[in-house]
């Protein structure tokens, strides 16, 4: 691997766009199902002001998205729930509020 040098010169002034303020991380959407998850992510709400949450698992089984099922001639339908990700989001517009 190549090495790669940097040099800062004393007095140089560069602009800094700093987003960190407006997201916060966070692990499985599937926590924010949780009320201790909630009062914990208030607080931070309360704090900092951020406007994003970045997570994943959005699709993961805890959601309960999607689901397939075998009828009675045995053939497979997929079948969509969005009842959690409504709550998610139900739950991300009264933390900011």
């Amino acid at each position: 691997m190549r090495q790669k040098e940097y040099t800062v010169e004393a007095g140089c002034n560069v602009p800094f766009q700093n987003h960190a303020d407006y997201c916060v991380g966070t692990g499985r959407m599937g926590l924010a199902l949780q009320k201790e998850y909630q009062e914990q992510l208030k607080l931070v709400q309360d704090h900092i002001g951020f406007k994003h949450i970045r997570g994943h698992g959005l699709f993961s089984d805890d959601m309960a998205i999607y689901h397939e099922y075998s009828d009675e001639n045995g053939k497979t339908h997929a079948e969509y729930n969005f009842t959690y990700l409504d709550m998610v989001m139900d739950v991300s517009i009264r933390i900011r509020e």
